[in-house]
């Protein structure tokens, strides 16, 4: 298992207004420095919102469209989704076909195809099919029988995306050209174009369009939207999630006794960051026939075979390869190892899926259950012994049919594979938040989940009433509401726990002026002087003159900025500025005489202690107080109190 890692903190930075100048009465000398500030940036201002997540890519965008497009059928009405829905993991969406044959039906009324829909998330990774030389597997490839090689297109999922179309079970369209025109003439055609180039839906290309159609899909397929990993798995490999005792178990068992990580692999795929369940093997499990399969009473000109019809998996396509005939009866009735991410994914609890090639099984406590006792006598499901095996060549029986799990690990299992399940509650929020006193303020989260979760936010352990959506209002703050906020989001997956969100109050909005440092000199004769522009034209202005001084001193601009570079000249200049920044200011308008104490926080403190800066009697009114030891220090908030 990957090494987990920390949570995600956010960075903070002071607040800054507009970037003005001034200076800051010093003493100072000499030496030829010219330092640009032309890339001195003003830090953002910190919000308590949170990043949004990238979305699809123009490509990707083209491949949905056509996914979920019903008028890429003859006759029109049939999408790619309607055998592999988003809800469902895209899979078969339909509680009614998957509890009897589980194989659907195409476009052409009456016309089924004869396994169960594959899902078509997580299955990026299948590489092109080939033969392992060390243990004689076939891997990768797409179908249940593999049969979209990716020989042709060097991509198997997009091999797989020309199948249905052509297939008069499914899509039913005539040829390529047909499905050609009828992206020419969608309202996508447009975007096609943009991805593909100008002309590239001309009735000239078809045999690029269509591979370009395929590929477009093949893009969607291996997007995020597709594929999150957004389990509580992940989640738990995130460290942002714990697993039940009983899904932790499981997960002990899959690995273990219950030998289901030895094709399900465990470790991360060979271009993703996490686990993907398959190994893109076959096997033979000995599943039974589904009588409920509507194809073994399809016309002989789909099944000759009628009701005998075996389905022969790898080892069928295989005889129809010469070069790898010699395989086939050692693969007849071997399948693709599916992935198990959202096995269980469903929109409801009461929602029926199907499992196996040919969908026999109707839960996951069923298939667990026989994989376990599949060989044990007298052994099957609801007092029916399991029948034979659809083609008992190949079997598997090292592996598989004897385990000796009790019930009770069944279940932990089953718990563990319904932690696969996309959509698990997440939140993002920012580690800090400052807080504008007397004003109305909000702390916003990021949240994703499916179903949508329910949301509590929390203060100090206190649920905040009406606190029930992703942004907090907090209506005139005041200093009492410092303090730890977090957001609680749960749905029927799990629940999760924002991280805690340190809230500081602040009355002060300083301005940032730009601050400059340089070492001490005991020499007379310092000038510092500054310009817009360098070169033979340049027009140096003289900004402040300074006597001998020998601790570090500082300058500071609180005029607006127009020049760009800076220079010391003088006898015994230092060699170089010491530092350039920013440095923290604001405007009393109080009387003159007034005292004000002024405190300060910041990641230096955790942002939990305030540290009292000064306490400063206003020898003006109005007044500019600057923190000049704000330049090069963590980024500082401030408030400020009246004192008698």
């Amino acid at each position: 298992m990957k090494e987990r890692r920390g949570k995600k903190q956010f960075p903070i930075s002071s607040v800054g207004s507009k970037l003005q100048k001034e200076r800051f009465n010093m003493s100072h000398q000499r030496t030829l420095i010219v330092a640009s500030i032309v890339g001195i940036a003003l830090a953002a201002a910190v919000t308590a919102s949170a990043a949004g997540l990238p979305g699809l890519s123009p490509k990707e965008q083209l491949g949905k469209a056509l996914f979920f497009d019903t008028n890429l059928s003859t006759p029109p009405g049939m999408a790619c989704a309607a055998c592999h829905g988003q809800d469902v993991g895209f899979t078969g969406p339909d509680a009614a076909i998957n509890a009897a044959g589980a194989a659907y039906e195409g476009a052409f009324s009456g016309r089924f195809g004869n396994r169960k829909p594959p899902t078509v998330a997580y299955a990026g990774d299948s590489p092109i099919l080939y033969l392992d030389a060390i243990n004689g597997n076939f891997v990768g490839g797409m179908f249940w029988d593999g049969r979209a090689t990716g020989w042709t297109l060097g991509d198997p999922l997009a091999e797989q995306a020309q199948g249905p179309f052509l297939n008069p079970l499914e899509h039913n369209n005539a040829s390529p050209a047909t499905v050609v025109a009828k992206v020419a003439a969608s309202t996508y055609a447009s975007l096609f174009e943009q991805v593909w180039g100008s002309g590239s839906l001309s009735p000239a290309n078809v045999s690029p369009a269509y591979e370009h159609i395929a590929r477009s899909i093949a893009a969607y397929e291996r997007s995020k939207e597709v594929n999150p990993f957004s389990s509580k798995f992940d989640a738990y490999l995130n460290n942002k999630a714990m697993l039940t005792k009983q899904e932790d178990d499981g997960f002990q068992l899959f690995l273990g006794k219950g030998n289901c990580a030895n094709c399900h692999s465990a470790t991360p795929g060979s271009s993703s960051e996490r686990p993907l369940f398959t190994d893109f093997t076959f096997d033979n499990l000995g599943v039974p026939k589904n009588p409920a399969n509507p194809f073994y009473a399809m016309p002989p000109e789909f099944n000759p075979d009628g009701t005998n019809w075996i389905d022969l998996g790898l080892g069928g396509f295989l005889a129809t390869v010469p070069q790898y005939a010699q395989y086939a009866d050692a693969n007849l009735g071997k399948h693709k190892v599916p992935t198990l991410r959202n096995v269980d994914k469903r929109p409801d609890p009461g929602f029926v899926k199907a499992y196996g090639h040919n969908g026999y099984f109707k839960s996951l406590k069923e298939i667990v259950h026989f994989y376990n006792t599949r060989d044990v006598p007298d052994a099957g499901w609801n007092g029916v012994p399991w029948p034979p095996s659809e083609e008992p060549m190949n079997v598997n029986t090292v592996e598989l049919g004897n385990l000796g799990l009790t019930d009770a690990e069944e279940d932990a299992i089953v718990a563990f594979l319904q932690t696969l399940t996309d959509g698990y509650p997440t939140i993002i929020t920012p580690a800090q938040a400052i807080l504008k006193e007397d004003s109305q303020n909000e702390i916003a989260a990021l949240i994703s989940g499916e179903p949508a979760p329910q949301l509590q936010w929390y203060f100090n352990s206190v649920a905040i009433p009406g606190g029930t959506n992703a942004t907090l209002i907090l209506p005139a703050v005041t200093r009492a509401m410092e303090g730890i906020y977090w957001l609680v989001a749960s749905n029927t997956l799990g629940q999760a726990t924002s991280a805690p969100i340190a809230a500081v109050v602040s009355n002060v909005d300083p301005e940032r002026f730009l601050g400059l440092q340089w070492p001490g000199h005991t020499e007379s004769g310092l000038s510092l002087e500054s310009t817009d522009q360098l070169g033979p034209g340049a027009v140096w202005q003289s900004r402040s003159n300074y006597p001998p001084a020998s601790t570090e001193q500082r300058f500071v601009e609180l005029e607006p900025l127009a020049a760009g570079f800076y220079r010391l000249s003088g006898s015994g200049a230092p060699s170089s500025f010491t530092g350039i920044g920013f440095v923290n200011g604001w405007r009393y308008a109080a009387p003159a005489g007034t005292q004000q104490r002024i405190e300060y926080t910041g990641a230096s403190t955790g942002w939990t202690n305030w540290l009292v800066l000064t306490n400063l009697v206003l020898p003006t009114s109005p007044y500019l107080f600057v923190d000049d030891a704000s330049m090069g220090a963590p980024a500082r908030v401030y408030r400020t109190t009246p004192m008698p």
